[in-house]
Parts: structure tokens; sequence; C-alpha cells
């Protein structure tokens, strides 16, 4: 059962036709057609069952089959309901056919029956058979059964009926009836009843899958009300077997005992029935139950366990950022969007993962459309099938995906697998390396792999890789402030915090440039760009009011710097010595050195303050003393270059060397006179 629950919770059910195909829609309406006879013959059966007692045969069928095309017009309107919206007129024009050939067999077949006079006894062993011997005349058959003694009758009752039914009356010639009574004999109820029992649960899966399949895809209104239904079913199957079987043991213990015998085949029977019973309630207590509440939070409770979504167009209508928990309604919602701005090329996808079916329905959506997929900070979970369907897959530097294997309560080992190779199935034709997803999928629920932006792109997973440039700047959650921006930024630069309690008007400045850059769709690059440009020269200006060994400490930062760029790239070193802050070194400085800057920078604005002036003359002197030195160390000619206007390329090495080692001379000094010189140096 569960297994065709998982199949229906995974797989997108609706089906797939061309236009004008009339191949496919004649076929289409034929299995429409006989699914529906499929269905109304069950119920009708069902209900015929119920209404038996109770009506003659005509009538019964004509009320049999009136209760079954009610049932099917309810169970079919809410089994295609979209948002809880019932059309009961589809699902009664749907039904409506099937169960009107369903009535005219059913009552054909009982006219004849009534015409022809072959009503049947309860049962043929209510008969008394005449003896094989000689014939006797009529009046003497009618005296020795009328002079019959009671022990006589109740002999022969005793070896050829069927378990006794006591004062229940007159047996039943239904079997559903019978087996209800206990009526069958022990053998019968407990393997037959079983077997049987177990068909109408299969057959009655299968139906209510059928009534509640929808062309939509997945919805989680009908799959609640299928597994409700599905339950119901089985739990009243499960009543009848036990109850029939239970009662008809009783009735064999009964007979074995009035002859002598034991009752061993009855107590194993009732106990097995027991251990039976216990275990349905234990599989409901433990799939059921916690399935149930789980569909019911996904169809009426707006699933709250997954976060909400949000959308958001940027870029003058060529993009759109879809951020949150993917469950039920955001593909509806997407569409909307996509038909007021059907400019849209460009998907960002910023997520936890969320429903599969919804994902999928998400995947085809944009994978019809042509769209291209982008994940600048991550996407995880389901939302990774969502992004298998870009036409071209993105992904920033520092941006991820996210596998693992699917969840759902409930599900056992055996169901797990299976969901997880329909989930990989759902992935086929995106071209994505097997290895990847099958090691992907087989993580735990609870656990995530996040391969490298080096592995995505050798698995196919991600087809280009983003330097910032090319999207709008995304990845901040759903709906954020500005508050929420600059809080995202606050946590790597510990700057900010100091800055926000120590300088609270330049602290609102930056945070209305970073959240104007953010909705009016800027990239990255130019977002980050305009952030650098306000808090580097706001750092810079408070160099010169820091501490001493601040500013020391900040000396040696610049020295390690000025050697790491001096080795691998000149004229980047030349172009940060030259020009300061209006250079960015963002991955071209090993992070520990990054870090260390990062701190000072916080501590620059802790200990800004203001200082009394040092005489100009101090400071000259001390330059004098560095630059000499500095003379004759490298030379009067080797030094000219810093007069220069433009510095050749070839001389752009020797210009970083030369600076660390000017930087060097000055920390190599006493603290006073290091702090006095670099604070002239940043006041300039």
């Amino acid at each position: 059962m569960t297994l065709l629950l998982i199949d229906v919770l995974l797989d997108d059910s609706g089906v797939a036709t061309v236009p004008w195909d009339w191949g496919a829609i004649v076929g289409h309406l034929v299995g429409q057609f006989i699914g529906g006879i499929l269905v109304a013959t069950i119920l009708t059966l069902i209900m015929s069952a119920v209404v038996r007692a109770f009506t003659t045969p005509i009538n019964r069928v004509w009320i049999a089959n009136a209760l079954s095309l009610i049932a099917l017009t309810v169970l079919g309107a809410m089994g295609a309901a979209d948002s809880g919206s019932l059309d009961f007129g589809k699902a009664f024009g749907t039904y409506a056919l099937p169960q009107l050939a369903v009535f005219l067999v059913d009552l054909l077949r009982t006219r004849g029956a009534a015409v022809r006079g072959t009503a049947k006894p309860a049962t043929a062993l209510d008969r008394v058979e005449p003896t094989m011997g000689n014939p006797i005349e009529p009046e003497r058959a009618v005296a020795d059964a009328t002079t019959a003694t009671e022990s006589d009758w109740h002999d022969r009752n005793l070896s050829l009926k069927t378990p006794p039914t006591g004062g229940m009356g007159k047996s039943s010639g239904n079997f559903i009836v019978q087996h209800w009574r206990g009526e069958l004999r022990l053998g019968w109820s407990y393997w037959g009843i079983a077997f049987l029992g177990n068909i109408f649960a299969l057959v009655a899966i299968v139906a209510l899958n059928l009534i509640f399949t929808t062309e939509k895809g997945y919805d989680p209104a009908p799959l609640f009300w299928l597994n409700v239904l599905t339950w119901v079913v089985l739990t009243i199957i499960v009543i009848w077997q036990v109850v029939g079987t239970w009662r008809s043991a009783t009735h064999h213990a009964e007979r074995r005992m009035k002859l002598g015998k034991g009752t061993g085949w009855a107590t194993a029977a009732k106990l097995a029935l027991i251990l039976g019973v216990l275990r349905f309630v234990g599989d409901f207590a433990q799939t059921g139950a916690l399935q149930l509440g789980e569909y019911y939070d996904m169809a009426w409770r707006g699933d709250p366990r997954l976060p909400a979504y949000s959308m958001r167009v940027m870029r003058d209508g060529t993009e759109i950022e879809i951020a949150g928990g993917i469950k039920f309604g955001l593909v509806a919602d997407f569409q909307r969007v996509l038909m007021a701005s059907p400019r849209i090329r460009v998907v960002h996808l910023h997520s936890i993962g969320g429903r599969v079916g919804e994902a999928e329905k998400l995947r085809k959506e944009i994978s019809s459309r042509g769209l291209i997929t982008y994940v600048s900070a991550r996407c995880e979970s389901a939302c990774t099938l969502a992004y298998a369907g870009g036409r071209e897959r993105w992904i920033s530097t520092s941006g991820g995906l996210g596998y693992h294997g699917p969840a759902f309560p409930g599900l056992t080992p055996e169901e797990k697998s299976a969901a997880v190779a329909g989930w990989k199935a759902l992935y086929a034709g995106t071209g994505i390396s097997a290895g990847l997803l099958d090691r992907g999928l087989a993580v735990p629920s609870t656990e995530m792999w996040r391969p490298t932006v080096q592995e995505l792109v050798a698995a196919r997973a991600v087809t280009n890789v983003s330097a910032g440039s090319e999207f709008a700047v995304s990845g901040y959650g759903t709906n954020p402030t500005a508050d929420d921006l600059i809080a995202v930024f606050q946590k790597s630069l510990p700057v900010l915090a100091a800055i926000q309690s120590r300088l609270p008007g330049d602290y609102e400045k930056i945070k209305r440039v970073i959240f104007e850059g953010f909705t009016s769709g800027a990239t990255e690059t130019k977002v980050i760009a305009d952030f650098r440009a306000q808090l580097l020269p706001l750092i810079e200006s408070h160099k010169a009011r820091a501490d001493d060994q601040v500013l020391i400490e900040y000396a040696r930062v610049m020295i390690d710097q000025y050697q790491t760029l001096g080795r691998s790239n000149p004229t980047l070193c030349y172009q940060y010595a030259a020009f300061g802050s209006k250079v960015s070194l963002s991955n071209a400085i090993p992070a520990a050195i990054t870090q260390r800057e990062i701190a000072l920078q916080e501590r620059v604005i802790l200990t800004s303050a203001e200082r009394p002036p040092i005489p100009e003359s101090v400071t000259n002197a001390l330059l004098t003393r560095v630059q000499q030195a500095m003379i004759r160390r490298f030379g009067a000619a080797r030094m000219a270059m810093f007069q220069l206007e433009q510095v050749e390329p070839s001389q752009h090495a020797d210009y970083c060397a030369i600076t660390g080692a000017f930087y060097q001379e000055i920390v190599g000094m006493r603290p006073v006179e290091a702090g006095a010189i670099l604070r002239a140096i940043h006041a300039r």
C-alpha cells in the first residue's frame, strides 16, 4: 500500500497528450471508460451487499447503482480537487456512462433470473434428500418425516450443514454475509477469505488510485483523501475478515466439542487473528498515522515544516529568484509570474529543498520554457531537481548544491530504496552523471553531501561558473529587509558591528547602499563594489586615529600582502601599492592574511579617537631617516621610480618589493616612532 502512495507522491501522475492526436484521445477515453466500469462494478457490489437484506432484488439494483454513482461523484470530485475546489459536474460526467453500463447489465441479469425462477434456497444443505431404496408412497413419506425424532434431525444437521447459525435465522446466500456471520467452514474462512480479502484490498487500492489520479501532477489534497480512504477500506476489510473468521472458529470449536474432539485448530486460528490485528494496528501506528498527519499538513496547513517561499523579479523583468521551501502552489505562482513577466530568461534558486513532486513540476516548467538556472548561495535536496531543468546551469564560486536521499514518515528501508530509484529516474535526460546521483541520493536524509564546484562541473550537474558579474545579486532568503541583508555581511565583517555602535550614521549609509543594489537587481560584483566604496574609505579615514599598536600590526599585514602578491601577481601588487583600497584583492590573498586584516579593521574603528598632534618637523625627520635607509639599501636610481607618473610593467615586481621593504623599515623602529610615521602616512 505504502509503495503505491509513494509512487503517487514522487511521480507526476499527469497524462501527456499531443493536441489533436486522435489515437491518444481515443485511447485515453477508452481507458477512462474501462477504469470507470471497474470502479463502478466494485462499488455497486459493495452497495448491493449493504442493502440486500432491506429490499427486493429489483429495488436493490436501482438503489445500489444510485448509491454507487453518488459515491463515485463525490470521491471523483475530491480526487481531482485543486486547492480545495470540488467539480461535481465533471466527476458526474466522468462516471455516469460507466455506471449506466453496470446498471443495465445488473438490471437485465436480475430480471432474467426472476423470469426463469432460478432463485435458490439459502443453502442446498437445508433440503432432506430421499433415500435410494424402494419407492414409497407420498403419504408414508410425509408420515415418516413428521414422526422423525429430534435427535435424528440434529444428527443429520450435525453431519451435513455448515457451522450452525444459532439464533441468526435463515442463512444468507451472499458469501460476504455468510462469512460475517461465521457460516463458512473454518478452513475456507481462514485461508480462502484471507486470499480474497487481499485481492479485494489490492483492487480497492488500484481503484482509489484511478479515482484520485489528477492531470495536474503533484497535489496534496487528493493524496490526503487517497491515504484516508485507503486506510478506511483496509480497516473495513480487516474487520470483515477477522470477525467472520473468529465466528467461524467459534462455531467450529462448538461442533468439535459436541463430538468430543479437540479444538486446537480453532484456538490456533484465533491466536493468529489476534497477532494479525496487533500487526495491523502496529503498521497503522508506525506508518499510516504518521503519513496521514504529514498529508494533512501538506494539504490543509500549508506544509508548515517547510519555510515559506517567495519570488522576486529582477533586472528589468529578465530574471526571477525563487527562495524558500519548495511546496505545493509554488509552480502555479511561478506560472502566473511568468505570464506577467514574459521576458524572464533566468531563474535563481535559493532553497533547502521541499517536496519532490512540486520540484519535478518546477523542473518541467523550467525545461519546457528553455530557461537558465542559477545558484548564488545554496540549492539543496529537491531543489537540485528543479535546478537540473535549466537549459544552462550556472553557479557562483561561493554557491553550492546539496544532495541526499528522500524522506517521508513511515517509510521502510525497501520503500526508501524504491523512492531513491524513482527520484533518480526524474533526473533522466538532464545529462548529469549517474555516479554523482548514486552517491548523492545514497546519503541519509538527515545528512547532506555538498560536492565542490569542480566536482559538479565534472559531473555535468553544472555547465557554467559565474564570477558574479553575469546575474543579479541573490541568495539572501525570502523577502529580505535592509537589516537582513547587512546582517549577512556582518557575519563575515565584524567591523560593521563596530561601525554600527560608534558611527551609526555611516552604518545607515552602508546599509542603504546594499539594499538599493539588491532591490534594483544589480549584479553581485556591482553591489560589492559599491559596498567597498563606502566601507574602505571610512576605515582608511580612521586609521590615523587608531592606536599605535593597531597601526603597526596593520603595517605587518600589508608587508605580508606585498610579499604574497610580489610572488604571484607583480602587476596586481603594483596596483595595490600605488592605488591602495581602490584595488580589490579578492581571492588573491591567502585566507589567513585576509582574516588578520578583517580583525584589524574592527580594531581601527574601536580604537579611533582624537590624538594629540605630532609636530610636522618630527614626522619629517623620521621619514627622512627611513628614506635614507631605503636609498642605502636599494640605491637612488631604483628609488626614483616612485617619482614617475607611469611605472613600466617590467618594474612592477621591483616597485612591490621596495614598498614592502619600506614598511619593514618602519615597523623595525621604536613603536612610538613607527606609530607617528604610520599615523602621518594615513593622515595624508
